[in-house]
């Protein structure tokens, strides 16, 4: 059976590499909003178009990892940096933005039997993470001729003084959850697995950062809400998203609130490199 797997290039300067699919221009990330000193502010790296240059593909993923004669734009496995098992547009946006060359696959069931996204489960949230991104990494299907491409999975939780706040269900859900945020001062983890199928190894890092809510007043957050950014975020919110301007990074870095701490994934490359 042919296998196959959406390409794409990284962000670069010069001439652009063609795309398998149509190309669009993603809405660069803003710079991240900061309380008092924060250390490892993560400022995002704008993409540099030269002429005739273009943004990153923004493809769909597709069942399993590897390379098709079918879809190949010129790219080879070897070619890659990494397999990104992800379905979110700000981890893709964040790994091209690096330079990193990749190309898209399903990831694999990240919940156990009768969890879904819109529950906060129990268990410590760190924990939780990383548990999520290693069954991403391991249940991802990879073609033999693609097996010594590192499979990259991420996820991302917020904890608030130990409670997870999954991914709201509803507007309700979504307020309740802007709700319980107000006033305080909370944690992101952003867990990275990179599997290396060809070897059944793993190399795992998890980043944190500190994020503090403001009160909102109730305009602020019924326009936020409004705006329906919140969808298919954990805590029911982007801290880069425009609507709102009420979270704030107090510490670590801004990438791992936004969902993929770009120096971790390279640390783990760089491991796993070492490795081979």
């Amino acid at each position: 059976m042919r296998l196959a797997v959406e390409l794409v290039p990284a962000a670069q300067s010069g001439p652009p590499h063609k795309c398998a699919v149509p190309c669009a221009v993603p809405p660069p990330l803003p710079a991240p909003r900061t309380s008092g000193s924060a250390p490892d502010c993560g400022r995002l790296p704008s993409t540099r178009i030269g002429s005739g240059g273009l943004r990153p593909c923004q493809p769909k993923p597709t069942i399993s990892c590897g390379p098709s004669a079918a879809r190949d734009d010129g790219f080879v496995a070897a070619s890659f940096d990494l397999y990104l098992a992800s379905k979110s547009p700000r981890r893709r946006e964040l790994l091209a933005q690096a330079g990193l060359r990749f190309a898209l696959c399903e990831p694999g069931a990240e919940y156990e039997a009768g969890a879904t996204e819109h529950d906060s489960e129990l268990g410590e949230p760190i924990l939780l993470a990383a548990a999520r991104a290693r069954r991403k990494a391991l249940g991802v299907a990879v073609a033999a001729a693609g097996e010594h491409v590192p499979v990259l999975a991420v996820d991302t939780v917020v904890d608030l003084a130990g409670n997870e706040l999954g991914k709201a269900v509803d507007r309700d859900a979504a307020e309740t959850f802007l709700t319980r945020l107000a006033g305080h001062t909370h944690q992101v983890h952003t867990a990275h697995c990179l599997y290396l199928p060809a070897t059944g190894e793993r190399f795992e890092e998890t980043a944190s950062s500190q994020v503090s809510c403001d009160r909102p007043t109730r305009a602020q957050v019924q326009g936020y809400l409004d705006s329906e950014q919140w969808h298919g975020k954990a805590g029911a919110y982007g801290i880069q998203d425009p609507a709102q301007d009420f979270l704030k990074l107090v510490s670590g870095s801004f990438d791992t609130v936004v969902g993929l701490h770009v120096a971790a994934v390279r640390r783990l490359l760089k491991a796993a490199k070492e490795r081979a």
